[in-house]
């Protein structure tokens, strides 16, 4: 599979899976539009092997899969092999999407977040590394616009939180 067949499959993800966003990406020019899709086909692949496998050891089991792809120690599927070809071209630290995986891993047992502190952390694992990595995507290349990223991803997780109660209490997730 090469990049445009990565890229035209990560394109149906987000205007399956994420119609706004994919209506909004339709203001940035075609390039951008296309990681953007990228990076949002990542993330879903992330949070979708968290929330669809059939134990949380199978999940930790991919999870730990697309870790060792990310970092280079096994083969990865085309998907993990374009999307970190665009954290190189970025500049993006392979932190950012590590922080993301730790964070969609810290939802596979029961939750129950103590405090704001650790709340907080996990909004910026799950929400925030996606500011990040759209920075890379639009071309924000000031780290000064980082914070912002990051308070954007952990503002819209917060969100994303208040309207899900009771989907994840059902799940066992008190955040």
């Amino acid at each position: 599979m090469d990049r445009s067949d990565v890229i035209a499959d990560a394109r149906a993800v987000l205007a399956r899976h994420a119609r706004t966003f994919d209506l909004a990406g339709r203001f940035l020019g075609r390039a951008r539009r296309d990681e953007a899709a990228v990076v949002y086909a990542f993330c879903r692949l992330v949070d979708d092997l968290a929330d669809e496998s059939p134990s949380a050891e199978q999940a930790d089991r991919a999870l730990a899969e697309v870790e060792a792809e990310l970092r280079g120690v096994r083969p990865a599927r085309p998907l993990v092999a374009v999307f970190r070809d665009l954290l190189g071209e970025h500049g993006t630290d392979l932190r950012v999407p590590l922080e993301l995986i730790a964070g969609v891993r810290s939802d596979l047992g029961p939750v129950a977040i103590a405090d704001d502190a650790e709340l907080l952390r996990y909004c910026y694992r799950v929400a925030g590394t996606v500011g990040l990595l759209m920075c890379g995507v639009l071309g924000v290349r000031a780290r000064v616009a980082q914070p912002f990223a990051v308070d954007l991803g952990v503002a819209m997780q917060l969100t994303n939180i208040c309207r899900d109660v009771a989907e994840d209490a059902a799940r066992g997730r008190v955040y």
